[in-house]
């Protein structure tokens, strides 16, 4: 599970953000397991969610964190 959270994270870094235009403002969609995508505008971060709390990846802004 560890090694596909990181190749998640990964592909993510590598194919960039994801247009405004046409993505929904914010919203959170399932990669696989534990794993999620939060898109927020036009930014992406991952988080996974396990028994000790939520591993969070790059919260993009103070306001992405706050509405998460």
């Amino acid at each position: 599970m560890v090694r596909h959270f990181w190749a998640v994270l990964a592909f993510l870094a590598l194919t960039g953000t994801v247009s405004a235009q046409t993505a929904p403002q914010r919203e959170i969609t399932k990669i696989a397991g534990d794993v999620y995508n939060f898109r927020n505008i036009g930014h992406n971060a991952v988080f996974m969610v396990t028994p000790a709390g939520i591993v969070l990846i790059d919260t993009i802004d103070a306001a992405a964190s706050a509405w998460l």
